[in-house]
């Protein structure tokens, strides 16, 4: 935030509040269109600015409109914008105004609903509603409530004008309500908060956060500053209150440079490499992720808070890498001053963990784990380092030291060889070795945790459940005797068992399931060990929801042979609820009646939820992203999406060039031969509501892109071997672990290829937590996915 100087209050302790007691002229229009509740949802959030060229991009936008500049204004022909939400129903009112003519604003009405923009000189109101076509009745309801006065309560009014010379505000009008998710806490007696926020300096904001209680008896000064400061989140000085009776003013200043000083700070990246056998080298990796040059003298790189000279010879040019050694366990910090102010912050830090490996011995009969240390050098900050034991049934540790407990309470030091053991590991735990950081700088405190080791007691193999044409329940994993598993149906052993039909039981063998829609379906393991649930779901009622969708609807089309009462099946649309909305229609539903619904603003998907069970079961689900879907293999084009769409409203390239396309519809499964070589570029579009148009897909004709992985849990280590009959351009081939941040991962294979050929291979680790890692090859728009909890590829 940026822009107004100047303190707003005596610093004063419990003096009296000093705001003008009036508010801006401007503020009063803005405020004005915001009513007091929509469609009986009421006034939950208000934020409101006075936009300027002098005080930063954050002034300058409110909820619903990113800047100024997105109406093609300027921030000198705007006074005051308003962004009012009611309640969790995401509808909206957005109001301008300022010296402009109705027309200046330039917005996408093509992109808008009817009705939703209402136009004048000097003010311009945004409707938004989760159905487009309620947008008109809150513009509506925003116009009707234009009358020179406020629709604000006297205690939200009396707090305001307690702040009424700052230029940013954030109203939360009650309390009483239980959507206030900018608060992590409640006061007794707070009736409603207002912040405001100036511009203190170049690297400080000034709050005044001005709170009405129910009477002054009410104020309590530490719950009042806990709640207010929590909010801002970030280093501030200390907090002065002023009090007027029933009204509480706490004022401070916390870090927040302006936008000029964060566009000077540089990026960098840091990641951690190791090779082990014979002297064990380890080094942290710090690359200039910025597109200029960084000046050195404005760096400082510390290892355990012991600064490190020499690093960047003079240079550190974009791209560039330079390496540290480290100690397995050691922090690594970058900081950056700033060479014109006295900010400074910390870039990066990193916990190194690589090098810390463990080996796991299970004992499934006695139940007992022992991790054996495996890493070559000695660990002697044992504080760092926790075990817990995760139960299948939850995610929080037992409170039993057994089950939770620092190394520092079993070892002085860890050398290789040395071995931790946890006992009453049962089927379905996890056991975790956890790396935890603490850093400061300044007044700032840092830290974090890493998992580095996480061993998961399975039983052996794992079953998925089948419904397309004979549902079945299917086992994936190696041979194993069929009656160490029970399955039962609805409570109920089946009629055929797997001990009946198999042998042995095997990768893909099946079990065919007979049961009544909604029946339970659990498969246990019953053998050594004791009891663990290694499946659990239900049987679906045999039902498809065929979706087609328009510009601005949904049309919902119900296919199955059995009847069923309409509102059996809730729909929703994005993020609104809808409900049955085929009991509107009828009592009953059978094959082929249909529903159409609005389709929401922004991105959206469509769940069909069955509620005939105590918890309701997902039947369907389609978005735009998974109903339109093609796959491109050598040659051949194939619409793997979901629906029946008229083929005329897809456009299909080749090199530029229009082809002939599918039949009369396009289907799951249907295929265009595109009769083209290797290199050639495909493009589908879609063509819908007039001329509209939506890309839909875009490859590149290639050999098959696939890669083999080799998983090593207990080292946390994946190796991923290329197995694509071509060569690869190392630079653009990514690996990334889902969740992770972006900046993170561009540069595994590059590190160690400049072209990959079948056959090469990179060992990499496995970020904390998770479960599925992607190769994507992007010139021909090609992935593989690999599920490291199910130790196989999950799709190509």
């Amino acid at each position: 935030m940026g822009g107004c100087s100047g303190q707003l209050f005596s610093d004063s302790e419990d003096g009296t509040p000093t705001g003008n007691g009036s508010l801006p002229a401007g503020l009063i229009e803005a405020l004005d269109p915001l009513p007091a509740s929509v469609d009986d949802r009421s006034l939950s959030r208000l934020v409101a600015t006075a936009p300027s060229s002098d005080r930063g991009e954050n002034f300058n936008q409110v909820p619903g409109v990113e800047s100024v500049s997105q109406l093609g204004l300027d921030p000198d022909q705007v006074d005051w914008m308003a962004s009012g939400a009611y309640s969790e129903s995401r509808r909206n009112i957005v109001t301008v105004v300022g010296s402009f003519e109705a027309d200046r604003p330039t917005l996408p009405e093509a992109d808008m609903p009817s009705g939703s923009i209402d136009r004048s000189d000097g003010r311009l109101i945004l409707a938004r509603s989760p159905q487009p076509s309620e947008a008109s009745t809150v513009r509506a309801t925003a116009t009707d409530a234009i009358d020179g006065d406020l629709s604000l309560s006297d205690d939200v009014r009396l707090a305001l004008t307690k702040v009424s010379d700052a230029r940013y505000l954030i109203v939360t009008p009650s309390f009483n309500g239980a959507e206030q998710t900018m608060y992590d806490r409640t006061v007794d007696g707070l009736q409603s908060a207002v912040f405001g926020i100036s511009r203190h300096d170049q690297l400080r904001i000034r709050v005044d956060a001005a709170g009405t209680f129910t009477d002054a008896s009410a104020y309590e000064r530490e719950a009042f500053v806990d709640l207010v400061t929590g909010v801002v989140q970030r280093h501030h000085t200390s907090v002065t209150v002023e009090r007027d009776d029933r009204v509480a003013v706490a004022s401070f200043t916390a870090s927040a440079p302006t936008q000029e000083v964060r566009e000077r700070q540089p990026d960098i990246m840091m990641t951690t490499t190791y090779s082990s056998g014979g002297a064990a080298e380890l080094a942290v990796q710090i690359r200039n992720t910025s597109e200029t040059p960084i000046d050195p003298s404005t760096l400082t790189v510390l290892v355990d808070d012991e600064p490190r000279d020499g690093v960047f010879d003079g240079h550190f040019a974009p791209g560039e890498p330079v390496s540290i050694e480290a100690d397995p366990l050691s922090v690594v910090a970058v900081e950056w001053a700033d060479p014109q102010t006295d900010y400074e912050v910390v870039l990066s830090t990193e916990l190194v963990v690589d090098g810390v490996t463990f080996e796991d011995d299970y004992e499934r009969a006695t139940q007992s784990l022992t991790m054996t240390y495996t890493g070559e050098t000695t660990l002697t900050d044992l504080e760092q380092l926790a075990v817990e034991v995760y139960s299948g049934e939850s995610e929080s540790t037992y409170d039993d030291s057994e089950r939770q407990f620092t190394l520092s309470e079993r070892h002085e030091t860890l050398d290789a060889g040395d071995t931790i053991s946890v006992p009453d590991v049962s089927l379905g735990d996890r056991v975790a070795v956890t790396a935890s950081y603490e850093y400061e700088n300044g007044n700032k405190a840092y830290s974090g945790e890493t998992r580095i080791h996480t061993f998961h007691t399975r039983a052996p193999g794992s079953f998925t459940f089948q419904h397309e044409d004979e549902s079945a329940l299917v086992y994936e994993g190696d041979p194993v005797d069929p009656g160490n598993y029970e399955v039962t149906v609805g409570g109920q052993r089946p009629e055929t068992t797997l001990t009946d039909a198999h042998e042995t039981l095997e990768d893909g063998d099946r079990l065919p399931i007979d049961g009544e829609a909604g029946a339970q379906v659990v498969v246990a393991w019953v053998g050594e060990g004791g009891r663990s649930t290694v499946y659990s779901g239900y049987i679906r009622p045999s039902v498809e929801f065929v979706i087609v969708r328009s510009r601005d609807t949904l049309t919902l089309a119900y296919r199955g042979d059995e009847t069923f009462d309409a509102d059996a099946f809730a729909v929703q649309v994005g993020h609104e609820d809808l409900g049955a909305v085929f009991a509107e229609e009828d009592e009953t539903l059978e094959d082929g009646d249909t529903v159409s619904v609005d389709l929401p603003e922004g991105p959206w998907s469509t769940v069909v939820r069955w509620t005939e069970l105590d918890e309701s079961l997902v039947v369907s689900h389609s978005s735009p992203h998974d109903m339109l879907q093609f796959q491109l293999e050598g040659a051949s084009l194939t619409f793997v999406g979901r629906g029946e769409w008229p083929s005329g409203e897809f456009e299909i390239t080749v090199d530029g060039e229009s082809v002939t396309g599918f039949g009369d519809t396009a289907t799951k499964g249907d295929t265009v031969d595109l009769g083209a070589d290797t290199g050639s570029d495909v493009t589908v579009t879609w063509h819908y509501d007039g001329g509209t148009t939506y890309p839909v897909f875009s490859g590149t004709i290639n050999p098959p892109v696939d890669f083999g992985f080799e998983y090593d849990e207990p080292a946390g280590q994946l190796t991923i071997t290329s197995v694509t009959p071509t060569s690869l351009d190392a630079s653009i081939l990514d690996v990334h672990f889902l969740g992770e941040s972006r900046d993170t991962y561009p540069y595994r294979w590059a590190g160690a290829y400049d072209t990959v050929e079948k056959g090469d291979s990179i060992t990499v680790a496995v970020p904390e937590s998770a479960q599925d890692v992607v190769v994507e090859y992007p010139k021909w728009d090609e992935s593989t996915v690999y599920s490291l909890d199910e130790n196989r590829k999950r799709s190509t």
